[in-house]
Formats: C-alpha cells, sequence, structure tokens
C-alpha cells in the first residue's frame, strides 16, 4: 500500500473517532439519560404542546429562571409559569432543537446542572425570529423524579 493511501485511512479513521467521541454522540448513563429526557419534555411541553400544566410537572416549585429580558429573575413556580404564560401568547414556535448535553450529577444522584445548545425558529407578534444560544439548568432529583429548579438562557455572544 502507498504510503499516501496510509496517510488518507489515518486521517479517515481519526475523523471517525473523533465524530464517536463528540458531544454529540456521547454514550450516557441511564441517569443522565433521565435527567436529559426530562428536559427536553420540559422543552417539548412549551415549544411545542403549549401546554402548562405538562410543563409545570418538571419544574421545582422554588425554581429561578433568569432571562436576557429581564434585570430580576423569576422567582418560585407561579412566576416561572406566569412568564410563560405571557409567551405562549405572543410567540409561536416553529423548530426547536436542542444539542451537545453536557451533564454533570452531584449530590449522590440527587441533584444535576446540564448545559446544552439550542437553535429555534418562532414568530413573535407577526415577525419571524431565529434564536442560537444556550442553556443552563440546575435540577434535583425529589419524588421519584428530575425537577428543573434553575434556569438560564441566552443567545451565544457576537464574535
Amino acid at each position: 500500500m502507498k504510503k499516501k493511501h496510509l496517510i488518507l485511512i489515518s486521517v479517515f479513521a481519526y475523523m471517525i473517532l473523533s465524530f464517536q467521541n463528540s458531544s454529540e454522540t456521547k454514550k450516557m448513563n441511564s441517569i443522565e439519560e433521565e435527567i436529559w429526557k426530562s428536559v427536553k419534555a420540559h422543552n417539548r411541553a412549551w415549544a411545542v404542546l403549549e401546554d402548562p400544566v405538562e410543563q409545570a410537572k418538571f419544574v421545582h416549585e422554588s425554581i429561578l429562571l433568569i432571562t436576557p429580558s429581564e434585570r430580576e429573575p423569576f422567582d418560585g413556580k407561579e412566576s416561572y409559569m406566569e412568564s410563560y404564560k405571557n409567551w405562549y401568547k405572543a410567540v409561536k414556535v416553529h423548530h426547536l432543537r436542542e444539542k451537545d448535553p453536557i451533564i454533570r450529577i452531584f449530590a449522590e444522584g440527587k441533584a444535576a446542572v446540564v448545559y446544552y445548545t439550542a437553535e429555534m425558529s418562532f414568530n413573535y407578534i407577526g415577525n419571524e425570529n431565529t434564536f442560537k444560544g444556550r442553556d443552563l439548568m440546575f435540577l434535583v432529583y425529589e419524588k421519584g423524579k428530575w425537577l428543573i429548579a434553575a434556569d438560564k438562557f441566552s443567545s451565544f455572544p457576537e464574535k
């Protein structure tokens, strides 16, 4: 085999192994999978179903929501859900894709931090918009399920 072919094969093998080890394809353990399913189910409830009752199932009573548009956090489940009720009135989501999750588990499996990136297209009061950013959530495991206790999202910084 020629040296040129060996180099190409080596580069190709490296690319395959790198892709397999990327965060997009990283194997999650069962707890991480459960956490990620809870985050995605929460997001589906507000973005696709526009269902506050379903969404509330994934929210802790003492949640803090920090948004780029408000100086003060939404403090507590009632305030958090009220912010989404206003969202439902003004926004229609066309597409939401979460990707590249990084999940860290703490407190002997009772708490977790989840970071992921997201892309969303939506109509806001008649105007088409696209959001590309990141979300950081803190979850706690209570009464047999993962609940979001803090959520902070932001758009990517401009380069």
